[in-house]
């Protein structure tokens, strides 16, 4: 009996035409690993379709290659066939004109001829045979392209991929790898198993990317011996880990290094540094003109800059005046657990939550909770 590896391996092989498909939400890791899928499955002849919404929050990986071919929808998704009865009428000659925004197909008859009542037409079938997911953890994940068209799910085969607890299992093919740090982890063994010979330095820059971005340049401490073991066997393939690091982590734009600046000046903790946050204003974010996405960044320094910290939290106003937060755990926490209480979204290690209060009731409450449980967590250890 084949293995969920290989049975992945199996679907992908036979599939002529492929929908991939990552959420726009999720972190750098989910776009990074899909771009090398869909690199990998260029090189294998098949034609894919790589679609992520809400790409504006993924700005810093456009240098990843393939970026640019990424969809924010799908084109083309069902197939129309036109069919002609040709029972009783032979055809003699088929040609089409395009004329006034009209596509007209003309078709002679040979020893009779038709009445049009031999034609018909439908929305017979989706154009893909396979679809395969990256990071999302159920369908609903995956927003307009599932809300839209719900059956494609459920008429066409479903490679599910993640790395997350909190994955479904929504598809016909589940490869869920817990232990792994991210979802380039998952997928490195998979395409090597596929075609060896098929990883490039373009797709082995991907899967690398995907690494770097979810352990933050290695210094999360999430890290693990096989994820390092994967990230040597990806730079001795070529992957450019120098470009990478400077696209991610070097390259800080001026209205980050303010923003930083502004973060640093109001930084707070408490459990003997455990606990680290700061807050942000919507006038923070106007005078630096930075915006919410680049909160990556000012936690990738904070990570960088405050080892010992176990939750690091930035609680900001949005531009809608509501209070949100981020909050990152390290290794042995769960950012949603840490937050429960506050319907997070988000993953373990990263949790958001938005709350009605204004900035300074919701930072009392937030950084009450997190302490709290914090303390509980730290008392057990």
């Amino acid at each position: 009996m084949l293995n969920v590896k290989d049975q992945a391996a199996e679907q992908i092989k036979k599939a002529e035409e492929i929908l991939l498909i990552a959420p726009g939400d999720k972190n750098g890791d989910c776009l990074a690993s899909a771009l090398a899928v869909f690199l990998f499955l260029g090189r294998m002849g098949k034609k894919a379709d790589l679609v992520i919404e809400n790409l504006e929050e993924k700005k810093g990986l456009e240098f990843l290659p393939g970026f640019s071919e990424i969809l924010g929808a799908p084109d083309g998704l069902q197939k129309l066939i036109v069919s002609l009865d040709v029972s009783q009428t032979k055809v003699g000659e088929v040609k089409y004109i395009m004329e006034d925004g009209r596509l007209d197909f003309i078709i002679t008859p040979r020893g009779g001829q038709f009445t049009g009542n031999e034609v018909s037409a439908c929305n017979c079938d989706y154009k893909y045979d396979l679809i395969i997911t990256i990071g999302a953890p159920d369908l609903e994940s995956l927003g307009k392209i599932y809300e839209d068209n719900p059956d494609l799910f459920y008429k066409k085969p479903v490679i599910n991929i993640d790395n997350d607890s909190a994955n479904e299992s929504f598809g016909q093919i589940n490869l869920i790898e817990l232990t792994a740090v991210s979802v380039s982890q998952v997928l490195f063994p998979l395409l090597k198993s596929l075609d060896q010979k098929l990883l490039n330095e373009d797709i082995a820059t991907c899967l690398l990317a995907g690494i770097i971005s979810k352990t933050r340049n290695f210094r999360s401490q999430i890290i693990s011996p096989q994820a390092l073991e994967a990230a040597s066997d990806l730079i001795a393939l070529g992957a450019r880990k120098e470009e990478i690091i400077n696209k991610l982590f070097r390259s800080r734009t001026l209205n980050v290094l303010k923003l930083w600046g502004r973060v640093l000046a109001r930084l707070q903790s408490s459990s003997g540094d455990q606990l680290i946050w700061s807050i942000l204003s919507q006038a923070d974010f106007e005078k630096t003109q930075s915006k919410e996405s680049d909160l990556n960044e000012v936690i990738d320094e904070l990570i960088a800059n405050v080892p010992a910290a176990k939750a690091i939290a930035l609680i900001f106003e949005n531009i809608n005046s509501k209070t949100r937060a981020w909050i990152y755990s390290g290794k042995s926490l769960n950012s949603l657990e840490l937050s429960a209480g506050f319907n997070p979204t988000g993953t373990k290690t990263l949790a958001k939550i938005e709350l009605d209060e204004p900035l300074q009731a919701a930072e009392k409450a937030i950084i009450g909770r997190l302490e709290e449980r914090l303390k509980k967590i730290l008392e057990k250890e």
